[in-house]
């Protein structure tokens, strides 16, 4: 017996020693944040139509009300030709806010200095600044902010079950990478529907990954509402990106030509969900995947995964079954591919094949 014993615990160590080391990670409960409400509403004021969608009403309105006569502030006037010269909006507007201290700064703790999105490249870091300063005086933001303390607060609340339904560990055990990044929600209350992935690298702490929800729902009283089958697969989503832009960007030579056939061959389709080039539809694939990946590992109700599967094929990502197929292969062969870095080699042939096939 005892000899049973003492090879059943060097089993168990064996299973430990070969398995991915995994560091906890560490989430925060939903908040709103400050700067991103800010600079929402400036890009709302400038007229881009994703930060003018009105789900929220009780909240839009109010907004709507009392910032009306600041739509030709410099502020706003500078954010629309953002928009126009450099094709800034959607999630580069809470990329940037994150970059932000409270005194509306950039953040002393970046590790890049500047947001790592290179649409903000050729921007006027200065002038940016200073012109949002001044909006956030002379629209006295601060009092607004204060005023609704009561909502965002409400808000933060109602948004509670997503953090709680959500399985954080996941991304570090199918990716197969040690992370001990900081996952945070952030509730975007301008964004609508619209929900964004975001990160910010910080030269003496943990990588900050952000989830950015909108709300596209609200209850009978008009408060936003987050109903968990609503949203895990968007929260899910958002934070894949994560992981899986840095793999699409590590073995971009290797899918480079699928990519743009893929691309080109439902290019118009493509550029009208704002995914405007190859990489970012191939981002979105990987993403997308691995996101039926975790509901289908969570035992989510077959119809609801079928009904989210059909939803991404309407979206035009054809290949979408073939690419879960992959993702299932690599979790079931972890002893030769411990990450799926390792088996991106393997994802980039299948694409050749789905290239020719979807073309």
């Amino acid at each position: 017996m005892r000899r049973l014993t003492i090879l059943f615990i060097a089993f168990l160590l064996c299973l430990n020693a070969c398995a991915p080391k995994v560091q906890p990670t560490m989430i925060e409960k939903p908040r709103v944040d400050k700067n991103i409400e800010l600079l929402s509403m400036v890009f709302r004021l400038a007229g881009s139509w994703e930060y003018n969608l009105s789900e929220f009403k009780i909240y839009t309105d109010a907004i709507d009300a009392r910032f009306t006569d600041f739509k030709d502030h410099e502020m706003v006037l500078f954010a629309g030709d953002l928009r126009s010269e450099h094709g800034i909006g959607f999630n580069a507007i809470p990329s940037i806010a994150l970059c932000l201290d409270e005194e509306l700064n950039f953040r002393k703790d970046l590790a890049d200095g500047w947001p790592d999105d290179r649409r903000w490249d050729a921007v006027d870091k200065e002038k940016f600044v200073a012109l949002l300063k001044q909006f956030a005086v002379d629209s006295d933001f601060e009092s607004f902010w204060n005023e609704n303390a009561t909502l965002y607060a409400d808000v933060e609340t109602n948004s509670t079950a997503l953090y709680e339904a959500l399985d954080v560990e996941w991304f570090s055990r199918f990716f197969g990478v040690e992370t001990t990044d900081y996952f945070r929600i952030v509730i975007g209350t301008l964004n609508g529907p619209c929900n964004y992935a975001s990160g910010v690298n910080t030269t003496d702490g943990p990588r900050e990954v952000y989830a950015i929800i909108g709300v596209g729902a609200t209850d009978e009283n008009g408060m936003a509402l987050f109903r968990v089958n609503d949203y895990i697969s968007t929260l899910v989503h958002e934070f894949n990106h994560s992981f899986c832009n840095p793999l699409n960007e590590r073995h971009a030579d290797a899918l480079k030509s699928s990519a743009k056939a893929l691309f080109d061959a439902n290019a118009e389709h493509f550029r009208k969900q704002a995914y405007g080039a190859p990489e970012y539809v191939m981002n979105e694939a990987l993403v997308r995947a691995a996101t039926i990946k975790y509901l289908r590992d969570h035992d989510y109700d077959d119809d609801f995964v079928d009904n989210i599967t059909e939803y991404e094929l309407n979206f035009g990502f054809t290949w979408i079954n073939e690419l879960i197929a992959e993702l299932e292969k690599y979790d079931s062969l972890r002893d030769e591919y411990p990450t799926l870095d390792d088996y991106m080699p393997r994802i980039a042939e299948a694409y050749k094949i789905w290239a020719e096939k979807y073309d």
